[in-house]
């Protein structure tokens, strides 16, 4: 547990500041879109710098940055997607448009936390996956586009698990966990996050799980931390750390499927509150600002100069 902690987003813009740049040419042209309202090009301590205003203070999702088979840098941002009333079923709202990953933690040679029991069946990775397929079928079942970083019993590196919510053009990931602790015996839920704009998302998540009564709050029920998925900025991030597995309270509830099922509908609950605070009119998914990087020969190993170029473009996110 750190000391440091997100209280509100208050940003305004985001600043992309291009390091060792003389010269900025071409026009910005920012597409209709749901998310900024202005760009400028601004000049300071030297360099270059692209400043996008956001439309509503605190309001950013994501975003993602790479070279294209052009050359070209290009800076990608998640856009809020909308969902929709739907009386269907008992949550009162579908998530048909939405792509969420659901990750289960460790698997395969990395077992995680030892239960109560000290079983080396019913270990963290066994129930994380077990968890994991449950949420799967609860967010299917109201529309959504669910990807798996893992089925199986399989080992998945964190960096191939961080590439899977990149490539998946996913509004949102939720990352399956128990916990343990060697001191003591605490019990309860959390939800990690790291940038700010994952904050609200882990708030909705621990919200639903603490008015479910299925278990009580670790600390607040939510907790900054550097969770190396968590750091995944290309959407929102949420590490749910769901009870203690060498707790003997925590294990002999989540151990019974009954209490699995009544967790995951809280999940999904948090889940469908946190679209709802996001959700527009029929927004674009995704705005791409493309800039083109033309470095000049150095002239010693001290210094670099670059042109920049800019346009920008929207794009379709898949799925």
């Amino acid at each position: 547990t750190q000391e440091y902690q997100i209280s509100t987003a208050t940003y305004t813009y985001l600043d992309i500041k291009f390091l060792y740049s003389n010269k900025f040419s071409g026009k910005i042209e920012l597409p209709k879109n749901s998310l900024f309202k202005k760009a400028k090009v601004l000049k300071s301590d030297g360099c270059y710098k692209l400043r996008l205003y956001l439309k509503k203070k605190g309001m950013f999702y994501g975003w993602d940055s790479y070279y294209n088979s052009s050359g070209e840098l290009v800076f990608s941002f998640l856009l809020p997607t909308s969902i929709y009333k739907d009386k269907t079923n008992s949550y009162g709202y579908s998530l048909k448009g939405t792509t969420i990953v659901v990750d289960a933690g460790h698997g395969g040679t990395d077992p995680g936390a030892l239960s109560y029991t000290g079983s080396a069946k019913y270990c963290e990775k066994y129930y994380t996956l077990l968890y994991a397929k449950y949420l799967r079928k609860e967010l299917k079942k109201l529309g959504a586009r669910v990807v798996m970083t893992r089925t199986s019993d399989e080992y998945i590196s964190l960096s191939k698990r961080r590439s899977i919510i990149r490539q998946s053009g996913a509004d949102l990931a939720v990352s399956i966990h128990f916990n343990a602790c060697e001191r003591g015996s605490p019990s309860g839920y959390f939800m990690g996050y790291f940038y700010p704009f994952t904050k609200s998302a882990a708030s909705y998540l621990s919200k639903a799980v603490y008015k479910s009564n299925t278990l009580k709050r670790y600390n607040k029920g939510i907790d900054w931390h550097y969770f190396n998925l968590s750091r995944e900025s290309s959407c929102p991030v949420v590490l749910t750390e769901n009870g203690f597995l060498d707790n003997y309270s925590d294990y002999s509830k989540l151990r019974k499927k009954e209490f699995c099922q009544k967790y995951v509908k809280a999940l999904t609950k948090g889940i469908i509150n946190y679209f709802r605070s996001i959700s527009v009119a029929n927004p674009p998914k995704l705005v791409v600002i493309t800039e083109k990087v033309e470095p000049k020969p150095q002239e010693n190993s001290s210094s670099s100069s670059s042109s920049v170029s800019s346009s920008a473009v929207s794009k379709s996110q898949p799925g």
